[in-house]
């Protein structure tokens, strides 16, 4: 019964530690879409016509 036990707290432990790992990447990912939608939205306007216009993109 003892063995049991360990073997669901060496699972939670694992668990927990898995879903700390994803936070985390998810974090890097949220971090990563804001700098590429910040990057994209000064590229776009609108022509006086209404129609999308896109600039070249700069290099940095």
């Amino acid at each position: 019964m003892g063995s049991l036990i360990e073997e669901l707290r060496r699972r939670e432990v694992a668990s927990r530690a898995e879903a700390d790992r994803l936070r985390s990447r998810i974090e890097e990912l949220a971090e990563e879409l804001a700098r590429a939608e910040e990057q994209a939205s000064p590229l776009r306007f609108r022509c006086s016509n209404g129609r999308k216009r896109v600039e070249p993109r700069r290099r940095s």
